[in-house]
């Protein structure tokens, strides 16, 4: 994996949720945001993982709290497309422990040559040729991703 920077270079944000938007079991959603890196405060998902010295790097989120990024790495899920589940993984998910949520970014996915699509309660995400990669469903105007993560010692 890449070097990590410096923190100065290196605050990220994730702006999605307010306070008391909570739904039921937050665990083990995904939620579609405008965060700028896909992060998660589960240690115990990743597969690969990188460690992060606190005070290296941070996330921020809209109520201007501040949350140290302890790791990166990826996570093995499954993901919804129709009516099969089919493997998959995010790479590059940064581990912040102090997180309340689990968020995917749309915007980095984008970057990477995606593209979304949203249309009355559903969001769906692309690749260049067009084949859908994951589908997303609305909840009182946030989007859950229909993914199941696959922890370690389940997806060997």
């Amino acid at each position: 994996m890449s070097e990590v920077k410096k923190k100065e270079s290196f605050t990220h944000f994730a702006q999605v949720l307010a306070e008391g938007q909570s739904t039921e079991n937050d665990d083990e959603v995904w939620y579609v945001s405008n965060a700028s890196d896909h992060m998660t405060p589960k240690r115990e998902w990743f597969t690969t993982f990188e460690e992060v010295p606190e005070g290296d790097w941070s996330v921020g989120e809209l109520d201007g709290s501040q949350h140290w990024v302890r790791g990166r790495g990826n996570i093995k899920i499954q993901r919804k497309l129709g009516l099969q589940w089919e493997d998959g993984v995010l790479e590059n998910v940064l581990y912040a422990p102090a997180l309340r949520r689990n968020l995917f970014s749309l915007g980095r996915a984008v970057k990477q040559g995606n593209s979304a699509s949203f249309g009355g309660t559903d969001c769906t995400l692309r690749n260049s040729e067009g084949a859908e990669m994951l589908t997303g469903t609305g909840h009182g105007g946030l989007f859950k991703l229909n993914v199941r993560v696959m922890p370690p010692e389940l997806s060997c």
